[in-house]
């Protein structure tokens, strides 16, 4: 007696693949090609090609979100979201009225009066122009703590000798240590004769900023006040903090429609003030979509060229399949996967690659820059998710539109006519 097996013909399996098939197929024309050389260099330079484009994309993206970032973080510490001041002096006499008209208009969270001066700072090493801030405890625990490199922030109070926290640069200039005295001379056209104090160093502040790490001097309000001569009510300004989710455009609008009968005061956003920082931004943001689309043409060519050979080199392989029953759809799915093994790989290459750049960076500031040019003093790098999920997309969508060509030239090969002269 014989007995017969059945088992499932080659054409049924292959007329039908899954995805596990197919990724199979996809593995093994890989494993072949890396024996041949060229196929092999062309496949690494696919590889290469995709990694590079998205390790240029995530790097450009990180570089210009960071400096956005630190340009803001600065802007608010050192400038409150609104201002108010006046036009016809550097001082508002009338600063604590306006405050509280100010607090009572709708989208406004809080108002503070703020005193700041130019001055100039003496010490053994030279003299420094400084810009002096008042502030109050808690401010300095929201706004100068974050930025302390060394010492502690103010002890406020009316002390003979007040402390102070000072720039980085500004106290590398001058040689100032912890504990150290600073002389400072300011004063204004009305004043005769400047005004003359003396501060001690409690602390030293660096916010990434370089104009302001050479310049600001953080010091009690009260006591600054005070050695300037300002009345109790006077201020240089206004600072206004909008809710969080007030538009500070709208506002402003609505402060200058209160305040339109007051003569000689104005009020300007950080926009304003700092419009041609955000105008640099966007204007470094705008090509971010035609280099992306140049590196994506780029890659897209190589790994067209890198299909291409592979059909090329497989052409009597994909005949048999052919033969076998498998159909054009199959073929096509078999260059898909070869497709998004590219992509992904690339993908995945390039964007560890950029991660470790941006940690280096952003952890030991490898890259100095000059803070008088740029603004800040290091390339600052901002590491988000979404450069990394944008970049996966384009290249995952780059490599499937490089597999059309391939496709189509692989699914008309002609089994009978290609065998014959094999």
């Amino acid at each position: 007696m014989v007995c017969t097996v059945v088992r499932p013909d080659a054409a049924s399996t292959l007329t039908n693949p899954d995805v596990a098939y197919t990724a199979f197929i996809a593995r093994r024309f890989s494993q072949s090609l890396r024996r041949d050389g060229f196929a092999r260099f062309t496949s690494f330079v696919s590889y290469a090609s995709v990694a590079l484009g998205c390790f240029a994309i995530v790097v450009a993206m990180s570089i210009l979100n960071g400096y956005e970032r630190a340009i803001y973080t600065a802007m608010t510490r050192f400038a409150s979201p609104i201002e108010v001041r006046s036009l016809l002096s550097t001082t508002l006499p009338n600063a604590t009225v306006v405050a509280s008209g100010i607090s009572r208009i709708e989208g406004v969270s809080r108002t503070s009066v703020m005193v700041t001066r130019e001055a100039l700072g003496r010490t053994r090493n030279g003299v420094e122009g400084l810009l002096l801030i008042g502030t109050t405890g808690a401010q300095a625990l929201r706004d100068v703590t974050p930025m302390l490199v060394d010492g502690t922030i103010p002890s406020f109070g009316q002390q003979t000798m007040p402390d102070a926290v000072i720039g980085s640069d500004a106290a590398r200039r001058l040689g100032l240590n912890l504990g150290d005295t600073l002389v400072i001379y300011t004063g204004d056209a009305s004043l005769s004769a400047p005004t003359v104090l003396a501060v001690a160093i409690s602390g030293i502040a660096r916010s990434g900023m370089q104009q302001y790490d050479e310049t600001a001097v953080f010091l009690d309000v009260d006591a600054l006040r005070s050695r300037l001569r300002l009345a109790d009510g006077e201020g240089s300004y206004v600072a206004v903090y909008p809710e969080p989710d007030a538009d500070v455009t709208d506002v402003a609008r609505r402060i200058r429609s209160t305040f339109m009968q007051t003569p000689g005061l104005y009020a300007q956003t950080y926009h304003d003030r700092f419009s041609a920082i955000e105008s640099w931004i966007a204007l470094q943001k705008e090509p971010i979509p035609i280099i992306l689309g140049l590196i994506s043409l780029v890659a897209i060519a190589t790994v067209v060229a890198t299909l291409l050979i592979s059909v090329v080199e497989k052409t009597r392989q994909i005949a048999v399949l052919r033969t076998m029953g498998m159909t054009s759809g199959g073929i096509a799915r078999i260059f898909l996967w070869r497709g998004l093994q590219v992509g992904f790989v690339g993908w995945l290459t390039g964007s560890a690659l950029a991660l470790l750049c941006c940690l280096v960076q952003d952890t030991w500031h490898v890259i100095a820059l000059d803070g008088n040019l740029y603004y800040v003093s290091s390339l600052p790098v901002s590491i988000t998710a979404t450069p990394y999920v944008v970049v996966a997309v384009t290249s995952l969508v780059t490599s499937l539109v490089a597999t059309l060509a391939p496709i189509v030239i692989a699914s008309g090969i002609h089994p009978a006519r290609t065998l014959q002269f094999r």
